[in-house]
């Protein structure tokens, strides 16, 4: 079999690795896309060599992917999310990018894509300054799946990391009209991905800084006449330096609102920072039954401490109070910086070679090539649309790189199938455990009035919290703004359901007891604030409220006996929320 065969035969394989984008693609859709791309790639072949038809099909294919998945699932019976056509925006914007690097300038069709290009940049520029003004101003969940707001702001970000060093090249070699444009786009798109991605920003800005640095050196030095000022180069490495700089501060605070957000849409909690916390805490339970490799969801919340509830099958986390470099491996491959890292490495490959003309195995490609690889590896463990253009690129590079230092000769594009092979066989074999889960736990996540996803989410009410007294459980503020509503049944229940989750955490304890009185339950008022006291002794609050529910009730003796209990606890007394409670009845029995 000729080794352009096998390449084509490995692109049969790469459609599983897809599967899982949306709900209940099965095997039977994997294998049928995967003969169309295998019919199209043939008789692409036939008209064009490998060489000059990879990057053609690093444009085409991932179309083909994103056009036939958003089908399948429409062919399903499923809404779908507006994510998908951002990614398919996304890569062909790319792949145009990338492509016009490698082709002779002049061409009017090409220009013209790479102008649409830097519009379509700017329109996602404009969407995300719009959000940071009115943050709900796309708001779509009433018709469209999972909060789309947060898979727009997602999506936008992810696509323009990617597009923020492909802009940066193009400014470089521009010097008509769009040059502009492509000024504008560039720090527009830094402005809003601090506003949002703050680490992609942050990688994202700080290898930019060191390209801009490489960039000048390398045209001082080969006396490459690029069309910039060195002032122009300074002025963009201030304003890249600056914005890293001022990103580093919204950190945390993105971090917790995405949570918040997400945790809103379900009504699971409510309170500041506390959304993120038991969000990732739900989606580790859901993935204790249907074990994956620690991508997803589920990542982020294994690799801080502070998040972590002792994920139960997760024996690295029972044994080690700091990070789980397992799981921070694998939650980078899903970080967009990663992706423009990626970009950055190819877009400065493929500038050397066109620079050069020729492709050497020199220290400075081995760099570049090892940089573009570990990220390549790295994400194929995610999810990315972009995926299959950046293994056959990447296969296609290494290919004629590894093809030039072997001493027998042999084919640049037969090490460009084997590589590629290696690439998708290895992401296959990583996502294979996931691919189920995912089907679960995205039908959970996206059927909100389910069976299923009234499984998946009482979850977070029955496992184990860490014995924490500190640790507020979620719905507790939602009870107290039930209370002042109102709606004392309602604010029972989710008290009563908090309970469950944290039973340390006194001040639910002392809710439940208060809302039965005023629903007129004085007896199971006792008994809770009866139970309170035993528990926890030092707790004030409670007891003045049984010491006056007793008296109310005209059991003048248990207040009493109440009373004598928390008297000798002065500073305590002191400090209790209904002090004044206390003090009246001090004042009575004193008489």
């Amino acid at each position: 079999m000729n080794s352009i065969k096998y390449f084509y035969l490995s692109l049969f394989l790469v459609p599983l690795i897809y599967t899982n984008r949306i709900i209940d693609i099965n095997i039977l859709h994997a294998l049928l896309l995967s003969v169309i791309i295998l019919f199209i790639a043939i008789l692409y072949y036939k008209e064009k060599s490998f060489e000059v038809q990879i990057p053609i099909m690093a444009v085409y294919l991932p179309v083909l992917f994103s056009g036939i998945l958003i089908l399948s699932g429409l062919i399903n019976g499923y809404s779908f999310q507006i994510q998908p056509y951002i990614s398919l925006i996304a890569t062909i914007t790319v792949m145009v990018f990338i492509f016009s690097f490698n082709q002779d300038t002049g061409n009017r069709l090409q220009e013209s894509l790479i102008n649409c290009a830097s519009v379509v940049t700017l329109i996602f520029s404009v969407i995300g300054l719009l959000q940071i003004v009115k943050p709900d101003i796309f708001d779509f969940r009433e018709t469209l799946r999972l909060g789309s707001t947060l898979n727009l702001r997602n999506s936008a970000a992810e696509f323009l990391s990617l597009a923020i060093p492909l802009i940066f090249f193009k400014l470089l070699t521009t010097a008509n009209k769009w040059k502009y444009v492509y000024t504008l786009s560039f720090f527009i798109c830094l402005s809003y991905l601090i506003t949002l991605r703050t680490r992609s920003a942050m990688l994202v800005c700080f290898i930019l800084c060191l390209l801009i640095l490489s960039v000048s050196i390398t045209t001082f030095r080969t006396e490459l006449k690029v069309r910039f000022s060195f002032s122009y180069v300074v002025l963009c490495l201030i304003g890249i330096i600056f914005i890293v700089y001022t990103s580093a501060l919204y950190t945390d605070s993105e971090r917790e609102n995405l949570g918040d957000s997400i945790i809103k849409t379900f009504d699971l909690s409510d309170g500041p920072g506390i959304g993120r916390i038991h969000y990732f805490k739900s989606v580790s339970e859901i993935l204790i039954d249907h074990p994956v490799i620690g991508t997803g969801p589920g990542s982020f919340y294994s690799n801080f401490r502070k998040y972590n509830l002792y994920m139960s099958n997760d024996d690295y986390l029972r044994n080690n109070n700091d990070i789980n470099p397992h799981s921070v491996f694998l939650h980078i491959a899903n970080d967009s910086g990663i992706t423009g890292l990626t970009l950055i490495a190819l877009a400065i490959f493929v500038f050397v070679i066109k620079i050069r003309r020729d492709v050497k195995f020199t220290f400075f490609n081995f760099v570049l090539i090892s940089v573009f690889a570990g990220s390549i590896i790295i994400m194929s463990v995610s999810f990315a649309y972009m995926n299959l253009a950046f293994m056959i690129l990447f296969s296609f590079i290494a290919g004629r790189l590894i093809s030039q230092f072997r001493v027998k000769k042999v084919l640049p594009k037969v090490y460009s199938t084997l590589i590629l092979i290696i690439l998708a066989l290895f992401s296959i074999i990583i996502n294979s455990g996931r691919f189920y889960s995912e089907q679960n736990y995205l039908k959970a996540l996206t059927t909100r009035d389910s069976n299923l996803s009234s499984i998946y989410f009482n979850r977070i009410f029955e496992s184990v919290y860490p014995v924490d007294p500190n640790q507020i459980p979620p719905g507790h503020y939602q009870t107290s703004r039930l209370i002042a509503k109102g709606d004392l049944q309602s604010a029972l229940n989710i008290a009563i359901r908090a309970r469950k989750i944290q039973p340390y955490y006194a001040p639910i304890w002392n809710n439940i007891g208060t809302i039965n009185f005023m629903l007129g339950e004085k007896q199971v008022a006792i008994v809770e604030f009866d139970k309170i006291m035993n528990t926890f002794r030092n707790y004030i609050e409670p007891q003045i409220n049984l010491m006056l529910l007793y008296y109310n009730s005209g059991e003048i003796l248990k207040a009493k006996e109440v009373f004598f209990r928390i008297s000798n606890k002065n500073e305590l007394v002191s400090e209790a929320s209904n002090y004044d409670n206390y003090l009246k009845l001090k004042s009575i029995f004193d008489d």
